[in-house]
């Protein structure tokens, strides 16, 4: 029989049972005794009427062990009487089996998505072999879990029963978490769950609560400071999250030194030269974080960014020339069959905001429905280029000027107010899409 196999019960083993006194009724019973290391839970035992044999193994026990049964009357003894049979020995024996590991398993988890890297050591514990016979198994526990995004490192149970885990920053749900236990020869654990559940964190994440300047404007090329103040100590601060954001003709600006004390970073500017402003902004990549590792303005970068105040710098000549457009040339051969032309537009000077909108097209003739397609370029020099549509006429390009279009020192297109930078004459193409159509006049004959 194999190890475990529960209460055995074998009827009819005895047989032929008589007590050898023909007209007595005496009473019978089997003695039994056990030798050997096969250890019960039931000890066997003969049933005298009906010679049925029963017996179970203790639990997890294999070996084998002698049954020795004897039967014996209640005649006595006594004028020389025999009242016991002779003795008949036999054998239990108990295969070994792989007995399925066993463990117990904490309780259900609950963490703030800002806790990090979590240990807790006996978290399964009563951990079992299957049986003493199995003591030098090697076991090992595998996990899995249904919500593989809750965690940064996933949770895991190492061979002392220590449960570890991190949940990811800015999670927020639960997870079912499956344990099973496994030894070295293949026998695997009924499966045991437990949750871990992530919620937001309790305590907000860093902030930037003001940027200061701490100097009047600079009259001459000396360094400016700025005073930048968090919500609560923070850590990972460096230039690569700082940007100085410029107008003007300000240029050759450079972060010279950075020291942070707690909550209060001090950010030290080297000016350069130029006119306009320069002001210190906070460019939030999540590499500042909080005791608790928690990012700037919490996960994701830029919702932690903060825009500074500027310096007025007067390092030199103040530009308030508006820039204007120089010149609107053709980029292709005039006339053009289309169905596509550019135009080069060239400023007086750099400007940005450029676009589709700032222009428009004045037409001759029959074209219909050409459009402004696209429009690249930077600097001083744009390309736009226009569908020409369908017909014959002239196609113009204009600037319309709505003050979008600005130089390095924010100055609009022809000075501040619409329409004083707009620009009506530049080159012109000649567009014929029609196919010519050759006629042919009536036949005639020489006379």
């Amino acid at each position: 029989m194999l190890e475990d196999a529960g209460p055995q019960t074998v009827a009819g083993w005895a047989t032929s049972i008589d007590d050898m006194d023909p007209g007595i009724n005496q009473g019978l019973v089997f003695n039994v005794t056990v030798a050997g290391a096969l250890t019960f839970a039931t000890t066997p035992a003969v049933n005298p009427a009906s010679g049925t044999l029963t017996y179970e193994t203790a639990p997890n026990a294999n070996g084998s062990a002698t049954v020795t049964v004897a039967l014996r009357d209640d005649g006595g003894t006594t004028g020389g009487g025999v009242d016991t049979s002779a003795p008949v020995a036999f054998t239990i024996t108990a295969t070994p089996v792989n007995d399925t590991p066993d463990f117990s398993l904490g309780a259900n988890q609950t963490v703030e998505s800002d806790d990090g890297a979590q240990s807790l050591p006996g978290f399964a514990s009563n951990v079992t072999n299957g049986g003493p016979d199995e003591a030098t198994q090697v076991l090992s526990f595998a996990t899995t879990n249904d919500a593989n995004a809750l965690f940064a490192t996933q949770p895991s149970i190492d061979s002392s029963g220590t449960l570890s885990y991190a949940p990811a920053s800015g999670a927020n749900g639960t997870a079912t978490v499956s344990v099973t236990l496994g030894d070295d020869l293949g026998a695997t654990s009924a499966p045991r769950t437990f949750t871990i559940t992530v919620v937001p964190p309790s305590d907000p994440p860093p902030t930037v609560m003001s940027i200061a300047r701490l100097d009047a404007n600079p009259a001459t090329s000396s360094p400016v400071r700025f005073s930048v103040v968090f919500s609560e100590p923070v850590t990972g601060v460096d230039s690569v999250d700082l940007a100085l954001r410029a107008t003007g003709t300000v240029a050759g600006h450079s972060i010279s030194s950075l020291a942070c004390i707690n909550a209060t970073c001090t950010v030290t500017v080297a000016i350069g030269s130029g006119a306009g402003t320069l002001a210190l902004d906070v460019v939030d990549n999540d590499s500042i974080r909080d005791g608790a590792a928690q990012p700037l303005g919490g996960a994701g970068a830029g919702n932690g960014n903060f825009t500074g105040p500027a310096y007025d710098v007067l390092l030199g000549p103040l530009d308030t020339t508006p820039p204007v457009v120089s010149s609107i040339v053709r980029a292709n051969a005039s006339p053009s069959p289309g169905p596509t032309v550019s135009f080069v537009v060239t400023f007086s000077e750099s400007v940005t905001g450029v676009g589709t909108s700032d222009f428009q097209l004045t037409l001759t003739g029959s074209l219909a429905t050409p459009a402004i397609a696209a429009v690249s370029g930077s600097g001083s020099v744009y390309s736009v280029s226009v569908s020409t549509g369908t017909g014959v006429g002239t196609i113009r390009l204009d600037v319309i000027d709505d003050d979008t279009i600005v130089d390095v020192a924010a100055n609009a297109l022809g000075g501040a107010g619409t329409g004083n930078g707009a620009f009506t004459t530049g080159e012109v193409y000649q567009i014929d899409t029609v196919n010519p159509i050759l006629i042919f006049g009536d036949s005639f004959e020489n006379q």
